[in-house]
């Protein structure tokens, strides 16, 4: 049987003899050993070169890097401050939109004088609030509470009664009657279209006043029969306060009535005339009352304009055969008023006085003593003078340019011109 080999301990190994090492002279080394060393580096130097251009590269990517971020930040500023400015900016315009909004409903309040054209700046406000989604309430509550024009009937139209200018300001003042010659009362500003040179006037006030004014002819029948005697010089006074009040700038005339019919002072504007007049009446004879009424009626058509006639009488008619019905006609037919004071003495007429009144739209009253008659003359003045519309507009006004018309739509405008008549 064999005996295995076992390995000897390490300090059983005999050591190797050691030559010494000789001195040897230095030299290159051979190509093969140099193409060997750099084929051994060549790695280590490209993978060096390598390491520091990645480097260059990093640092030139990081500085790139940062500087876009921060041209980043500076457009983020930028587009943050735009978005700010826009903001403010769309403030801003809504403010100014509101601003103009309602400095639009302030001008319609301030031309509230003239419904027309508030109600045209209030139209625009309404257009401009749906257009840019403002609130429209303040607007349609203005125009809902806008005074609108009246309705009137066909027929009726303007005059202008007299016109005046004082310094920068001028009035005008008008008359509205319907197709009957009845004055038509309580308009305002909104139911008129005045006008200058084809241009629309809005700075103009209406205000309604009852004037005695314009063409108007008023005729004073004074009963003079004998039975007139004793209240002859109270009625005298009572009848020239009544010429004095309304004479100038309307035409009077004075008839007295007995037995026959006698005009004792003509168509003036002179109060002093029919004063002299009336101081000159006498009473004698019989009350020719209807003939009176008759020759007056027919006088009164001859002209244009408005017309009244004052009865004054103590009985009833005693002479001539006049028809009642063909007097009624003809006062109808020029549009006179008659008004009628009768003295009672227990001898009048009362049922045609009161249908002569009635369908002439005038006035009757039944006196029981001539201490009366001046409120009864004072209150046929007042019925007399009627509704007239005064236009104060700014600025001077050409006559002959003006015009002035009536604002309904339901009918054809009447234009008005200051056709005048002189006072005098």
């Amino acid at each position: 049987m064999r005996t295995p080999k076992i390995k000897p301990e390490y300090s059983q190994v005999k050591p190797r003899k050691v030559t010494p090492h000789k001195k040897q002279s230095w030299r290159l080394p051979s190509t093969s050993l140099v193409a060997a060393t750099t084929l051994a580096l060549t790695p280590l130097l490209w993978a060096r070169y390598e390491h520091r251009w990645f480097q260059a590269e990093l640092a030139a990517k990081t500085t790139e890097l940062t500087n876009s971020a921060a041209s980043l930040a500076d457009t983020r500023g930028e587009l943050n401050s735009l978005i700010a400015s826009n903001e403010a900016g769309r403030a801003e315009l809504d403010s100014v939109k509101s601003l103009h909004f309602y400095r639009l409903i302030r001008f319609a309040d301030f031309v509230l004088h003239d419904p027309a054209m508030a109600e045209r700046v209030l139209d625009e406000a309404a257009g401009f609030a749906e257009k840019y989604k403002l609130d429209l309430t303040p607007v349609r509550a203005r125009i809902a509470d806008l005074p609108k024009a009246r309705v009137l009937a066909a027929g009726t139209k303007v005059s202008v009664l007299s016109m005046n200018h004082t310094g920068s300001v001028s009035t005008v003042d008008i008359a509205v009657v319907d197709s009957s010659n009845t004055p038509v009362d309580e308009l305002a500003r909104v139911d008129f279209i005045v006008s200058h040179k084809g241009k629309p006037i809005h700075l103009v006030r209406v205000e309604p006043t009852m004037v005695a004014s314009g063409n108007h002819r008023v005729s004073f029948l004074f009963d003079c029969s004998s039975s007139f005697a004793l209240e002859l010089p109270d009625a005298k006074l009572a009848g020239k306060a009544l010429v004095t009040a309304l004479a100038n700038p309307w035409k009077f005339r004075v008839v007295r009535f007995a037995s026959d019919v006698q005009t004792v002072s003509p168509w003036s504007f002179d109060p002093e005339i029919h004063t002299t007049a009336i101081d000159s009446l006498v009473a004698d004879g019989a009350t020719s009352l209807l003939a009176a009424m008759e020759a007056d009626a027919r006088e009164q058509a001859r002209f244009d304009g408005t017309h009244s006639t004052v009865i004054l009488t103590d009985g009833k008619d005693s002479h001539g055969s006049a028809n009642i019905e063909q007097i009624l006609k003809l006062y109808q037919q020029s549009s006179t008023r008659v008004h009628i004071i009768a003295l009672d003495r227990g001898d009048i007429d009362e049922p045609l006085l009161r249908r002569i009144a009635n369908e002439t739209k005038g006035s009757f009253q039944k006196l029981g003593s001539t201490q009366e008659l001046r409120t009864g003359f004072k209150a046929i003045a007042e019925r007399m003078k009627r509704p007239v519309y005064r236009l104060t507009i700014l600025g001077p006004i050409d006559r002959e340019s003006l015009s002035i018309q009536l604002a309904n739509n339901s009918l054809a405008t009447q234009t008005a011109k200051p056709q005048l008549t002189s006072a005098r």
